[in-house]
């Protein structure tokens, strides 16, 4: 528990609270907040700024993994964009947007966030994991065809045979 003149903020029940819903900002700990001087202060907010988000995120790609395994492909997606956005050169982040755009039907906004996570990586001096470009390539392979792609949301049930032929 961090005291600032009495008023108490708990690191923990910001992590607690966690991100509620993907159309809201990356919740942030002390957002705007610095201290004149206090270097010591400032290195140990920012490092606490980073634990904290990083937790987020991971909350966040739960929910993101157990929307999609439910179904919910568009919730599945706007999860993971915004986790795409907080870490854009997170593997798994932008795995799970390409699985999720894919299934949604759009295999080509899945290639292009292929592309997107690719070039944070190069600009940062990196290269994708070979999964990922696995999956760039799975996806290019054997796009859905228009006839397959829903209308609405639906459920990965009955749907094995598309998803084992896009994903393995």
């Amino acid at each position: 528990v961090l005291e600032l003149d009495g008023a108490g903020l708990s690191v923990d029940a910001i992590d607690a609270a966690g991100w509620p819903s993907p159309d809201l900002p990356l919740p942030e700990l002390l957002h705007g907040f610095a201290l004149e001087g206090a270097e010591a202060f400032d290195t140990w907010l920012e490092l606490e700024r980073g634990r904290v988000r990083a937790r987020l995120v991971d909350a966040a790609m739960e929910r993101a993994e157990a929307a999609l395994a439910r179904g919910s492909v568009r919730t599945a997606a706007e999860w993971a964009a915004r986790i795409v956005e907080c870490d854009p050169c997170s593997a798994r982040g932008a795995m799970l947007r390409m699985r999720a755009l894919a299934l949604g039907g759009d295999p080509g906004a899945a290639l292009a966030a292929h592309q997107h996570h690719v070039a944070a990586l190069r600009a940062m001096g990196g290269e994708p994991l070979a999964e990922v470009t696995a999956l760039a390539a799975r996806l290019r392979d054997a796009p859905l065809s228009p006839g397959m792609a829903p209308a609405r949301r639906l459920p990965l049930v009955g749907r094995g045979a598309v998803h084992a032929r896009l994903f393995g």
